[in-house]
């Protein structure tokens, strides 16, 4: 930090022509769309100069969310003030192609930590209803893009290892072969390593293997994307309405799509195809397992064994054209999830006392899923400097015939205006829906919950010139008919209610020079119930560059909260990186996490929903590695 203070010395504007050749040579700035909501943007350079290697490495510090370990063993992001492990509303693409859990909806399940050393740039939008994306409606939004082959022509490859144990080995080439021809391959092994941690005398981990693969083929107009991950980690049920228990979880995902481009890319076609595998071997010696259906027959389990898959395919059709000053975007997408489960089976104690062991039906009334979903977008130039914007989604669902039918709409009005050169103004006013998951079904007992429905406005003004960026944004959501969950009997269902929240955020970015420059960024959010989890937050982004040195320093604040009648501190995670590059595109890099070791704490409930301890979401580590690119 004392070299960003050095720094101010050298400090001068950027000039126009920096800004213009950035714009030319950064590929965000060709897929940025301000039609899907108010957004953040990882580039390239960013990635590399913060020295993230995972997409978690991005997360952390996400506006209105913790990031934080899940009752899996994986993290995901935590809406402010909300309990772990409901109301998960992000969706994740790679290029066209939307990547999750076709049993939870849940994308962070398996790619919390996908490897970027194939991506080009991250886009992150809060764009509640945006039609253009397709169904499987979400709140949070992350495009991933990955390296375009015709672009890049090199290799890179990278070893890490760190003081737990824990080790990252990725590689990534990309090749222009002819002027129709280009392809990019990337491969990833990682083993995340955390401290052991110590619940009433019993000993857990959260480790876990990952192997990530991913194949991108262009030809002409033509794109084929095959990505594949095999994971292998240790689970830990804790927060809301868990208890502590151990085992591991087994996943392969793999996909394959295919998208074609016609009419001078006016006119798109996706095809895809997704296979998941999941493998389950949960156990507790003094803990009875979160197994709903055993719990309501009167049985304590403490051991589960189940393996399931499940088969996606999916087509998307989408067409624009310019009528005046009307450009259009219509479009049609289905979607066939199936899940076949292959064993099921438990053990436990009965209401006598005795240990027996069950192989029951699995509790999921219905295997299979319809989506179906049209759509239409207008963004109407009603000035040269003004936009106003009008999409609508009507969408068509059913669980295997079990759930009664459902038709849902998504509608949103919205405007982006540049009052001035360097002001713009961008609101939205939406009305959407988020449909129950495979998961949420088989937790009810009649198997008939309704779509938890948001309506809400958002507003960000933002001032950007030169080497200052500043950013307000409000919004305001009302959550009607959530799902919850019940605890006699164990089951999900509506529950009568609203949740409103309140956000406000304000951000910030300065360049001292284009080598030095700090980001502050701060939100509040105020709902009508108790806080579970942070509700208020923020950073301090510094990037520094002397001589051959890259310097990050990132400093990550969460505020503290009565959480489960306890109060949790506010966490501080402070990580920085320092990295030499050599001039024959040879780099080492030294990586510090968690320095103060004041991470975000997750409480571990007992059965009566006593917090009988705390998982910190991430420990003291340092690592060093290596990359070089040939």
């Amino acid at each position: 930090m004392l070299l960003m203070i050095i720094s101010l010395a050298f400090g001068s504007n950027f000039s126009e022509l920096l800004s213009s050749y950035n714009k030319k040579s950064d590929l965000s700035y060709k897929t940025r769309k301000e039609s899907l909501g108010h957004y953040i943007i990882y580039t390239r350079q960013d990635i590399r100069r913060m020295n993230a290697t995972t997409l978690g490495d991005l997360l952390k510090s996400l506006r209105f969310f913790t990031f934080e370990p899940s009752p899996y063993g994986n993290y995901d992001l935590i809406p402010a003030g909300f309990p772990s492990s409901t109301y998960q509303q992000t969706r994740i693409y790679i290029n066209d192609h939307l990547v999750d859990s076709s049993f939870t909806h849940d994308p962070l399940q398996m790619y919390w930590n996908y490897p970027l050393f194939d991506v080009d740039h991250v886009e992150i939008y809060f764009g509640p209803a945006a039609a253009s994306i397709g169904n499987v409606p979400g709140i949070v939004i992350i495009k991933i893009y990955t390296k375009k082959p015709s672009r890049e022509n090199v290799s890179f490859i990278n070893i890490e290892a760190n003081s737990r144990g824990g080790y990252d080995v990725g590689f990534n080439g990309a090749k222009k072969i002819n002027k129709d021809l280009s392809y990019s391959l990337m491969f990833d092994i990682n083993y995340n390593a955390l401290p052991k941690i110590d619940i009433l005398n019993n000993e857990y981990s959260l480790n876990s293997l990952n192997r990530y693969g991913f194949l991108n083929l262009n030809y002409k107009h033509n794109r084929i994307d095959f990505s594949f991950l095999d994971r292998r980690q240790n689970v830990f049920m804790s927060d809301y309405l868990h208890t502590p228990q151990n085992g591991f979880l087994s996943y392969q995902d793999y996909y394959i799509s295919f998208t074609r481009y016609f009419d001078n890319k006016s006119l798109k076609f996706h095809l895809s195809w997704d296979h998941e595998y999941r493998i389950g071997e949960l156990y507790s010696s003094n803990f009875g397992l979160f197994i709903p259906n055993a719990i309501n027959q009167g049985i304590i389990p403490i051991y589960l064994n189940e393996s399931l898959i499940m088969d996606r395919f999916g087509v998307f059709l989408s067409k624009k054209f310019t009528l005046g000053k009307n450009h259009f975007i219509v479009g049609t997408q289905a979607k066939f999830p199936f899940m076949s489960v292959q064993s099921y089976n438990y053990a436990g104690f009965n209401p006598y006392g005795l240990y027996q062991r069950y192989s029951p039906s699995f509790p999921i009334k219905s295997l299979n899923r319809i989506f179906y979903t049209v759509f239409l977008q207008d963004e109407y130039n009603l000035k040269q400097n003004l936009v106003l914007i009008a999409d609508a989604k009507f969408d068509y669902y059913h669980f295997n015939g079990v759930d009664k039918n459902n038709k849902e709409a998504s509608e949103r009005l919205g405007f982006s205006w540049f009052i001035t050169h360097y002001i713009q103004w961008k609101s939205f006013l939406y009305n959407t829906y988020s449909p129950p998951d495979l998961y949420d079904s088989s937790l009810s007992i009649n198997g008939r919950l309704e779509s938890e429905h948001f309506r809400g406005i958002s507003s960000e003004v933002s001032y950007s010139k030169a080497n200052n960026k500043l950013s307000f944004l409000y919004a305001y959501m009302i959550l009607k008919n959530p799902i919850e969950l019940s605890l006699n009997p164990v089951e999900a269902y509506n529950a009568n209610m609203l949740i409103v929240d309140n956000f406000f955020n304000i951000s910030t970015k300065h360049y001292f020079t284009p080598n030095h420059s700090i980001s502050i960024d701060y939100y509040v959010v105020k709902a009508n119930r108790p806080n579970y989890s942070p509700n208020q937050g923020g950073f301090i982004k510094l990037f520094d560059k002397v001589r051959h040195f890259y310097i990050y320093n990132e400093l990550i604040y969460r505020n503290g909260y009565d959480g489960f009648g306890n109060y949790i501190k506010s966490s501080y995670t402070w990580d920085g990186s320092v990295k030499y590059r050599f001039k024959n595109g040879f780099s080492v890099y030294l990586k510090a996490s968690d320095i103060l070791n004041s991470a975000p704490k997750v409480a571990v409930l007992d059965q009566s929903g006593n917090i009988i301890g705390l998982v910190p979401a991430y420990a003291p580590t340092v690592s060093i590695g290596m990359e070089k690119l040939f």
